[in-house]
């Protein structure tokens, strides 16, 4: 069973979206802001992130940037889900090698389809 870490401060959001994402077989596990998001990566191995940016602590670009310069955490695929709308940063987001970007309010079906993709599941 592939782990899904999910990175949101919005607490009715993240109850939810874990159970869309539990009832699509996925293991999930949580965290609500950039310090919690970082210890759950180093001590669960998630096999993907989905990660909102606007989160407290520094922000998910934050914990996005400290991933990408981990060793350990460097090849853990990341989604983007986010209220944010910023064409600016979305760019500069996209740059970086996360393998989606959706906002909120997004398509579950999409995504889910997305996150089999990065699973390798078509």
């Amino acid at each position: 069973m592939k782990r899904i870490l999910v990175v949101d401060d919005d607490k009715e959001f993240l109850s939810v979206f874990i159970k869309r994402l539990e009832y699509n077989k996925f293991e999930v596990i949580a965290a609500q802001d950039s310090c919690q998001a970082l210890e759950q990566i180093q001590h669960n191995k998630p096999d993907l992130v989905i990660l909102d940016l606007l989160i407290p602590a520094g922000g998910g670009e934050l914990v996005l940037d400290n991933m990408k310069k981990s060793k350990e955490m460097k090849d853990i695929p990341v989604i983007v889900l986010t209220g944010t709308r910023d064409d600016v940063r979305k760019t500069r987001i996209l740059v970086k090698g996360v393998s989606g970007y959706f906002e909120k309010p997004y398509d579950n079906e999409v995504l889910i389809n997305k996150i089999n993709q990065v699973f390798g599941d078509k």
